[in-house]
């Protein structure tokens, strides 16, 4: 049974329809505000207070200035609006008062109002091309609805694409809107004879290009914390979560700015300029002194300015406060988590890589991320890989004394040899394949207790093993340590033949001796080898082929035997062989085999 989707996939068209309502609703207050404030600076008031102080009261009325203009011009005042104050503040619409006049008396009488059944018809043209521009932005979000969803995966692509493409989705719809209004507008003007080009720019499009501007800056801060915090993870998943992702971004400093300057410095400079159409006046004064006149330009900034004033500041503070904190959380939040990430990463843990879901800072940031975890991941199997034939013991010595050009050091350290008895004869049986097998077998046998015992082993030569203890890779106590690793080999060897895998018995000779040898890099600048060469390991050698001649299977040297703690030595049953020559050694070296 398919699992239910998540409910944040199910609201994305409520999401898209209420932002872009918000964006629509809130932009026409700007729009407006401006309007206004482009007619009262360039043409003075759009209407004309009446004041009358008979009978020892105040009463005002607001007239609309250019319907009076052409009422004059006609010799008619029928057409002369008059309201209350409190009708004119709550309910007079700018659009009411739109400044286009050509007062030449010839050239309007030639033009005719337009009929009820025109201005119907010319509205419902209106609304279909809105209509039409919103359904085409409906189609251009489609593909993503069929994803998110439906669950439509031959969408995807075409899905990502317009997912990624919103932001310009989102500007073109409202630039389309701005073109064919103003478009509208300017044939319905020029229609009635009230068509003036720099009325029509000055009082029409500079709103409306403001207004668009503010639609779309809202419908983007109200959509981007659900589109890009929500459901960007819908369109991807496996390698894909984690790669770059490409299409228009905000970066966090132009987000900054865009907030500072759309919903601080703006709204200031328009409630600046709403202010300064304010005279300064002394309005007991002027009612005492009966001046009419004064009061009449006191009073229309007053009234005209309250609710643009109360609207542009609820609107940027809403906008501002929310956004802010949309905006900390969206920067905090994956900070905070690449801080966990890096946390477990110190620990070791490579598992961590993090969505990235945007192509800002942080998603930047979170890909740069991942990418230093794809370089650890990296290294990290590189150094396991690297370990199975350089010592890791040797690798850390190397990195941290930094000692990787040719040349060596003297070391004091116990050098452990072993060779598989009469191996040849053995080997002559067997393929080549089933040789390599047995030796990789017969090695993880012996190889455990060399390592249990802090013992580095430094080559495989055919089937004999050279292994190193030395304080300085790890092997504190490297006479005991090489010896319990000798005993411990020959136990692995039982069980390496209780298993009768191969249907003859293994036997091997074990050789220790400790003294002085030189460790380094052996080879030439371009290809290395960190080795350990010396009589020390000669010695070693020599001690290791002996126990043919002893019948042994593992002999130490008689420096090693000295050397002994005194509770491994008794633990120990140590016996004394003959002592031998060794080429090179003007004395014999002693020989103890351990029983």
């Amino acid at each position: 049974m398919e699992e239910p989707r998540p409910k944040k996939k199910i609201s994305f068209y409520r999401h898209v329809l209420f932002g872009m309502f918000f964006a629509v609703t809130f932009s026409a207050a700007f729009h407006s505000a401006l309007q206004v404030l482009l007619q009262s600076y360039i043409k003075g008031p759009a209407h004309n207070i009446s004041v009358n102080s008979g009978g020892g009261a105040v009463n005002i009325s607001i007239s609309d200035n250019h319907a009076m203009q052409n009422n004059k011009s006609e010799g008619t005042s029928e057409n002369v609006i008059v309201k209350t104050a409190d009708a004119v503040v709550a309910g007079t619409k700018i659009n009411d008062s739109v400044p286009y006049s050509k007062t030449a008396v010839g050239e309007a009488g030639n033009k005719t109002r337009p009929k009820r059944g025109a201005i119907m018809v010319g509205a419902s043209l209106s609304g279909l091309v809105n209509l039409a521009i919103f359904i085409w932005f409906i189609m251009r979000i489609k593909p993503i609805y069929n994803f998110a969803i439906k669950g439509d995966a031959d969408a995807r692509l075409s899905a990502i694409e317009r997912f990624n493409g919103i932001y310009k989705t989102i500007a073109l719809y409202f630039i389309i809107l701005l073109l064919v209004n103003n478009v509208k507008d300017a044939v319905f003007l020029f229609k009635t004879g009230s068509f003036s080009a720099f009325d029509f720019f000055a009082f029409n499009i500079l709103p409306s290009a403001f207004g668009c501007y503010y639609g779309i800056y809202f419908s983007v801060i109200y959509l981007e914390p659900f589109l890009f915090t929500k459901m960007a993870d819908i369109f991807y998943s496996g390698a894909d979560l984690y790669t770059r992702k490409e299409g228009l971004h905000l970066t966090l400093r132009m987000r900054l700015f865009m907030t500072i300057l759309n919903l601080l410095v703006i709204p200031m400079i328009i409630i600046v300029c709403f202010a300064f159409l304010i005279p300064e006046a002394d309005v007991e004064g002027l009612i005492e002194a009966n001046n009419i006149a004064k009061l009449k330009e006191l009073f229309y900034p007053v009234f005209i300015s309250k609710y643009h004033l109360l609207a542009i500041a609820f609107i940027s503070l809403c906008y501002a406060i929310g956004y802010i904190e949309m905006l900390y959380r969206s920067i905090q939040r994956p900070i905070d988590e690449l801080v966990k990430k890096m946390e477990r990463l110190a620990g070791g843990d490579f598992e961590v890589k993090t969505t990235v879901l945007s192509s800002d800072e942080i998603g930047k940031l979170k890909y740069n991320f991942n990418l230093m975890i794809d370089g650890l991941t990296d290294r990290e199997k590189l150094r396991e890989t690297f370990g199975k034939y350089v010592s890791i013991e040797i690798a850390k010595h190397l990195i941290e004394t930094n000692k990787i050009d040719l040349g060596g050091e003297d070391i004091y350290a116990t050098v452990l040899f072993s060779d598989i008895r009469n191996f040849t004869s053995m080997s002559e049986k067997m393929s080549a394949r089933e040789v390599v097998d047995f030796l990789n077998e017969y090695f993880s046998y012996i190889s455990e207790p060399i390592l249990n015992n802090h013992g580095v082993i430094n080559k495989f030569i055919g089937d004999a093993v050279m292994a190193i203890y030395s304080p300085h890779l790890g092997s504190a106590d490297h006479i005991a340590d090489a010896v319990r690793s000798a005993v411990g080999m020959r136990e692995k060897l039982k069980e390496f033949n209780a298993s009768k895998k191969y249907g003859f018995e293994v036997r091997f000779g074990v050789g220790v001796h400790t003294g002085m040898l030189v460790a380094g890099n052996i080879g030439t600048k371009s290809r290395l080898e960190y080795t350990f060469i010396g009589d020390t390991v000669n010695v070693a050698s020599r001690i290791e082929t002996e126990n043919k001649s002893f019948g042994t299977d593992i002999l130490i040297s008689g420096h090693v035997a000295d050397n002994l703690d005194a509770g491994l030595k008794s633990m120990l049953s140590l016996e004394k062989c003959p002592p031998i020559s060794v080429k090179g050694k003007e004395k014999p070296v002693q020989l103890y085999k351990i029983l």
